[in-house]
């Protein structure tokens, strides 16, 4: 490491040295989650899919609602021109 970039490397790993007992149990329980989903594949690929799909979903129904408004706005719109 360069003598400019030490000091910047401290500044972004020294929170990491602090709470490095948070990190390590993060980690820990991350293993045991992942062994625990590797037992239950099929069904976190269930949940997972179930999931994704109900995002899609929704994600669907509030890109639709905003195109009604305004297709309802253009034809008032075209309503209101032809009429003058």
């Amino acid at each position: 490491m360069t003598a400019s970039a030490a000091p910047a490397a401290a500044g972004f790993f020294g929170d990491v040295q602090k709470k490095w007992g948070w990190l390590l149990a993060m980690g820990i329980v991350a293993i045991a989650l992942g062994t625990f989903g590797l037992g239950r594949a099929v069904a976190l690929t269930l949940v997972g899919v179930l999931f994704y799909g109900w995002l899609i979903l929704i994600s669907g129904v509030l890109q639709a609602s905003p195109t009604r408004e305004s297709a309802s706005a253009q034809r008032a719109e075209g309503e209101r021109s032809s009429s003058g």
